[in-house]
This record gives C-alpha cells, structure tokens and sequence, in this order.
C-alpha cells in the first residue's frame, strides 16, 4: 500500500506559481503582440525612412537631430546618402550592383540646415550614420557604430526627439516636418514615417515599464522552478533518509 506525501505548504504555493506564471507570461505576450520572428536590435540599427503627402521633387527624408557643435557625437560632414545602383561589367554579361553617391556635399542645403538646433543626422552625428537607397528604391538609415545604443531610439531618447527633413536629389531643403511622436508597435519593424507635416517613429520593441514586466516575470519563473526543484528533492531525501535509517538499524 502506497503511504501519502504530504507536501509542505511553501511547495504547494511554489508549484502553483510554476505554473501560473508561464500562463501570466503567454497572455502578456499576446496582450501586448510581442512578435519573436523580428531582430529588434537590427531593425533599431536599420530603420526604414518612409514619407507621404511630400513636396514635389522629394527623394529622401533625413532625420533631424538637436545636437550642436560642442556635442561629443557632433561631426562636421560624414558622407553623403548612397544609393544601390547596377553596374555593367566587362567581365560579366549581367548586371552587378554598386553603392553611387547622391549629390550632396558639405555646402549642401541640407548639410548647412539649422533649425531650431536640429541638424542633419545622416550628415553630423558619429559614428556614421548613413542613408542608403537599396535596389528598389527603398530607404534606410544605418548605424554603423559597434555599440548597442547606437540605434534610432537611443537617439530619439538622447536628444529628446526628432524631426525629419525632406530633401531633394542635390540636397535641397524642401520642408520640414514638426518633431516626431514615438510609438512602440511588435509586429512591424523600426520605421521613421513622415506624412507632411507630421512625424512618426515606430519602434519594434515595448514600452520600458512592460520590458520589465517581462524580465521580471521570466526571473522569477526561472527562480521558482529551480526553488521548486530544491523542495522536492529535500522532500526525496526526508522520505528517503528515515527509510535508510530503519533499514541499517535492522540489519545491525
């Protein structure tokens, strides 16, 4: 006949928890559209540069940032934007591929903007930051710094917003929009989307607070299957330990 366990109180309440919480961890995730197929940390580095409702003539948005000469991260010109264009070689009957300047230069309208302190990022902020034009035309701002924080929310958070600039072919001005609204949003990548006047930044990722809603949640789930696995094995060895006691005092 098999005897009764009787677990103690803590284990129960541990064993409860184990289970809860991953529930509580998946209805957080659905909640809040937490996607895991996006590489958040690449889409911050990478992000798209989209606009609507522009003036005539525009080819790309620069973003635009409040950072003065003084700054640590200030630079007087970095390098135009690039755009993927093909190639024809004499080597290869096909088309190969190449990065062509577009023709802005530091005496550029865009590389001598200054607008209420908000100055070109993709021309004065290092380390590099660049615009690139890929083969369909698409847009995007690229980080190459090796740092984790080097990325267009940081950025965003550093200098307290930002705001965008529609450019022309030659680096003429030819509007600029009011500063950016933040929005955070898992199931599409980092964008920078400016609609006339107005601009967004939609940042793949969670707001700070449920950022640590999650790790917080995830610790402890971990921490208590590990607590649960000591209680249970302290249980074991109670059990055991009066069993391999009676058993040595009968054979002596």
């Amino acid at each position: 006949m098999l005897k009764r366990v009787r677990l103690a109180p803590v284990t129960i309440v541990v064993a409860a928890l184990v289970v809860v919480l991953p529930l509580a961890l998946a209805g957080l995730r659905v909640l809040w559209n937490v996607d895991d197929n996006l590489d958040r940390t690449e889409t911050l580095h990478y992000p798209e540069l989209k606009f609507n409702n522009a003036p005539e003539g525009t080819v790309y948005i620069d973003p635009l940032v409040k950072l003065g000469e003084s700054d640590e991260h200030y630079a007087y010109f970095t390098s135009p934007p690039q755009m993927l264009v093909p190639r024809h070689t004499e080597y290869d009957a096909g088309e190969d591929w190449e990065f062509q300047y577009l023709n802005v230069t530091e005496e550029s309208e865009i590389a001598r903007l200054r607008r209420d302190g908000f100055v070109s990022l993709s021309l004065h902020y290092a380390p590099h930051v660049n615009v690139q034009f890929n083969a369909d035309k698409d847009t995007y701002l690229v980080f190459y710094g090796a740092e984790a924080t080097d990325n267009i929310n940081e950025v965003f958070e550093r200098y307290g917003g930002l705001r965008a600039a529609y450019v022309d072919e030659n680096g003429k001005v030819l509007g600029v929009t009011d500063r950016a609204v933040r929005v955070y949003d898992n199931t599409l990548p980092s964008t920078l989307i400016a609609d006339g006047s107005t601009l967004t930044l939609v940042v793949n990722g969670l707001p700070a607070w449920q950022a640590a809603v999650l790790s917080a949640l995830t610790i402890a789930e971990f921490v208590l299957i590990a607590a649960l696995g000591v209680l249970l094995l302290i249980l074991i060895m109670r059990k055991l330990l009066p069993e391999q006691e009676k058993r040595f005092t009968v054979d002596s």
